[in-house]
């Protein structure tokens, strides 16, 4: 569960627009975002290092491995995002702008 979140905090964040790159429009010009991910986050964190919400969820810490795959997801979801969106700049009649850049 803790990954799927994350994941899509992170694929919040990288949609954010379609074409301009995340680095050149900024996250923390939407609040209502921001305010989305913080509660979201907040959340992920009571669940996973509360331990009587862990135990009540049958729940267990994660082991460092976990948290690795975790920044790899982020990371490839990064790279995959900021190219695609580069790509479609670069190459605005290319078929990554007409197929992957809506």
């Amino acid at each position: 569960w803790w990954m799927l979140v994350m994941a899509q905090i992170m694929h919040l964040i990288m949609l954010k627009t379609r074409k301009v790159s995340i680095f050149s429009h900024g996250v923390f010009n939407n609040a209502v975002m921001v305010y989305g991910l913080a509660i979201a986050l907040i959340l992920i964190a009571v669940v996973v290092f509360v331990p009587v919400v862990n135990e009540f969820l049958i729940g267990r810490l994660f082991p460092a491995p976990y948290w690795a795959m975790f920044l790899v997801a982020w990371g490839a979801l990064l790279l995959v995002s900021e190219g695609r969106k580069y790509l479609g700049r670069r190459f605005p009649n290319s078929f990554v702008a007409k197929y992957f850049n809506w």
